[in-house]
């Protein structure tokens, strides 16, 4: 059974705000002002929308990763949910840290900072 993109988007909702809790704290380090126009700030358990593209971001904590060069570090990652519109076969979860880039249909996604409180990251349409 196929679930329309308005009730999937719906219950993505509800689930980051019961695994997160009710409150939304800002991004207080980097202002809008700092960011430049490619770069957004996005606050955990809440959702930004960049053309076709629809990232919430959530389920923030520390954890090893591998950076680029190899190396083993114990930094924030955080999960991002990625829905393009009218492309639901593309629709996806990744845990990310800083440093990373991804790549989904038209975008790349650099992830700028991963913050306690959300996360920054860069989206260049190609």
């Amino acid at each position: 059974m196929k679930i329309k993109r308005a009730t999937r988007l719906l219950i993505f909702t509800v689930i980051c705000l019961v695994l997160g809790g009710c409150t939304t704290p800002a991004i207080t380090e980097a202002s809008v002002e700092d960011l430049n126009e490619n770069q957004f700030a996005i606050q955990t358990n809440t959702q930004l929308t960049f053309q076709t593209l629809k990232i919430g971001v959530g389920n923030i904590w520390a954890e090893d990763y591998s950076t680029r060069d190899g190396e083993t570090v114990n930094g924030l990652t955080a999960a991002l949910w990625l829905f393009v519109e009218d492309k639901s076969d593309l629709d996806q979860t990744v845990r990310v840290h800083s440093g990373m880039a991804l790549e989904i249909d038209a975008y790349i996604i650099n992830i700028v900072e991963v913050r306690e409180d959300g996360i920054i990251l860069e989206i260049i349409s190609q």
